[in-house]
């Protein structure tokens, strides 16, 4: 959760773009769907209208029928493969796409995203009314609001089709005075599900995994001036599973973030570990975190006081971000572990490589902080872009 986001979460960026899909042929046999290639909720304020850049999704080969929107078709010098682009349209209105986190698609070729309606949008007279949308070939479906609401929008999608996301609910935020938002999750069937929140008036889902387990952020109602979504009160990391809303807790500080959840029930996620800001960054250390079975293990950083983990897969492999030294400058990284071996410092810089100019892999056997003892599975840099 990185970007600082205007409203419920979106950048403003140029209109009158819409979603594509970029299916893979291999020679002239359509092909397409496969691993997902998508995003993660980021932080900030409220979206006052959906900003449009251009968005592209390039999907691997695996059996996909496209639907009657293709665009155009060129062939691929690198592979010799040809691609048709697939405009996924909008719900009446100008534009269906924000930056290129978004939309997401999942291994089974189902798109999920957000898309302007014809409506105009009643907080933001130059924008329109948004909602999220699923696609899976043909129109785009409107997967509307809770009631009372207004707009919404999509983060992330399970494989079986279950939606995660964000719906306003009719009610104007006390504190920020703009319309609430909850944490939604939008079943294959359309119903929506109202996740809650801990006390306060706003909470954000930003991922489920093929179990049904949801993980996202929520306010409760204990001020804090340093507030991770600038929303006055706490902002902590939940996980929720068949309708019951678990605090994570934090690493000493007020505040917390969930950003994924493996199928095993492993949540990665940022913590701040104390109350006081710090010189260069202005708000309290926040360090990346591993949550399972009930603890929640600080991963610690490359020296610097500021530190997210992004990711987690299958294997309890955590990727990330940390500022380095001093908080001027920062790199994304993993922390890991050598199976067997003696514990060490997560900070032994004699066990970090640098890979490209930013990116890292941190090798220590297992990692250990005083009064943060825990386990972080192998890792292995390959496949990750500089």
């Amino acid at each position: 959760m990185n970007a600082r986001r205007d409203g419920h979460g979106a950048i403003r960026a140029n209109r009158g773009s819409h979603w594509c899909l970029l299916a893979k042929r291999p020679q002239e046999r359509p092909t397409g769907a496969g691993a997902a290639i998508g995003a993660a909720a980021s932080s900030g304020r409220r979206k006052a209208q959906i900003a449009a850049v251009t968005a592209v999704m390039i999907v691997a080969a695996a059996s996909f029928s496209a639907g009657p929107a293709a665009a155009q078709q060129s062939a691929s010098p690198a592979d010799g493969l040809r691609y048709r682009l697939i405009d996924l349209g909008t719900l009446g209105g100008p534009n269906s796409a924000e930056t290129q986190e978004f939309p997401y698609i999942n291994n089974t070729g189902m798109v999920a995203g957000f898309a302007d309606t014809a409506t105009p949008n009643p907080g933001n007279p130059e924008g329109f009314v948004f909602h999220a949308f699923r696609w899976r070939g043909g129109p785009v479906r409107d997967l509307g609001t809770l009631p009372g609401g207004v707009n919404s929008f999509a983060i992330w999608s399970n494989n079986a089709g279950t939606v995660a996301g964000l719906s306003e609910n009719g009610r104007i935020d006390p504190l920020l005075g703009i319309p609430e938002g909850r944490g939604v999750l939008w079943k294959k069937s359309g119903q929506i599900v109202n996740l809650g929140t801990f006390g306060g008036h706003e909470s954000l889902a930003g991922y489920i995994n093929d179990r049904g387990q949801v993980v996202g952020v929520a306010a409760n109602r204990k001020r804090d001036p340093f507030s991770l979504f600038v929303w006055g009160t706490q902002t902590r990391a939940f996980l929720w599973q068949k309708g019951i809303m678990r605090d994570l807790g934090t690493l000493g500080g007020p505040d917390a973030v969930a950003a994924a959840v493996n199928n095993h029930g492993q949540v990665a996620g940022s913590s701040y570990t104390n109350s006081a800001p710090n010189a260069v960054t202005g708000i309290p250390t926040l360090d990346p975190f591993l949550w399972r079975h009930g603890t929640m293990a600080d991963l610690g950083t490359l020296g610097g006081t500021y530190g997210l983990a992004t990711a987690i897969n299958n294997r309890g492999q955590v990727v990330g971000q940390s500022n380095m030294a001093g908080d001027q400058t920062a790199h994304p990284g993993q922390p890991s572990e050598r199976r067997g071996g003696a514990r060490r410092d997560l900070h032994g810089l004699d066990r970090v490589r640098l890979l490209g100019e930013h990116r890292i892999s941190i090798t220590p056997g297992s990692v250990q902080r005083p009064g943060h003892e825990r386990e972080c599975q192998g890792v292995r840099p390959e496949g990750l872009r500089a």
